[in-house]
């Protein structure tokens, strides 16, 4: 089902929001003090559109915007009531770990530990960029997935095994699996639902030597009677 977009954005889309970015930026050119005002007047207003141009012109002040700025920015945005400002947050996030890895890990291990699920799921979907170095991934492994794994939050379940542990898989297989052992040991039924949920048919598709090691899983797991566990073995077989 296609969301619709939040009260109030009408029909805007992303790229026509990427088209009005430009055209500030070219408004303004050699102003970034200019820029850098602009964009944290549209960050305070909040919603959709006004958190996707505030993402996009203070990445091109970031030579004058803090990282502290930055951060503040990323929680506000992160718990805004439209899911897109949080995708901007998440998207921010995501090109500011590749400028500071570890200054931005740092902040993301407070963030999933915040009660706000909202603030936990951004530092998830924030993590995944496909540039960092497999050191780095495994950073991320373990500061943020790995605490998230039994989280009870649907919204940040969602997120983690189908798509962030998923895209760990598909980049540092080998390296993944290896997490996953440990992860299996005590078999948590929430921990094994995001197991069992990064094998997604992309996934598989990209690389077919995943599929035994799926098959391997369902097999050990199959005795569980709990039904979250089964739930995710049922849905892991139809995939395979």
């Amino acid at each position: 089902m296609k969301r619709k977009p939040p009260k109030g954005v009408g029909t805007i889309r992303l790229p026509k929001l990427r088209e009005m970015t430009k055209e500030i930026l070219v408004k303004n050119k050699g102003k970034e003090k200019k820029i850098k005002e602009i964009g944290f007047k549209l960050a305070k207003k909040g919603g959709w559109k006004n958190s996707c141009l505030a993402s996009g012109l203070l990445q091109s002040a970031k030579n004058i915007v803090s990282k502290e700025e930055f951060i503040k920015i990323v929680w506000d945005m992160a718990d805004d009531q439209s899911w897109e400002a949080r995708e901007s947050a998440a998207m921010l996030l995501r090109n500011l770990l590749f400028d500071d890895f570890d200054f931005y890990l740092a902040e993301m291990k407070k963030m999933v530990k915040n009660k706000n699920p909202n603030i936990r799921r951004v530092a998830v979907v924030g993590s995944m960029h496909s540039k960092i170095t497999e050191d780095q991934a495994r950073k991320i492994a373990k500061y943020i997935y790995e605490p998230l794994l039994a989280d009870d939050n649907v919204y940040v379940r969602k997120n983690l095994g189908p798509f962030a542990v998923s895209q760990h898989l598909r980049l540092y297989p080998r390296m993944t699996l290896e997490f996953f052992e440990e992860w299996l040991k005590e078999k948590k039924p929430r921990v094994v639902w995001n197991i069992l949920n990064a094998f997604q048919p992309a996934r598989l598709r990209a690389n077919k030597d995943l599929i035994p090691k799926g098959k391997e899983y369902l097999e050990r797991l199959s005795s569980s009677e709990d039904k979250t566990i089964q739930s995710a073995i049922k849905s892991l077989r139809r995939r395979l």
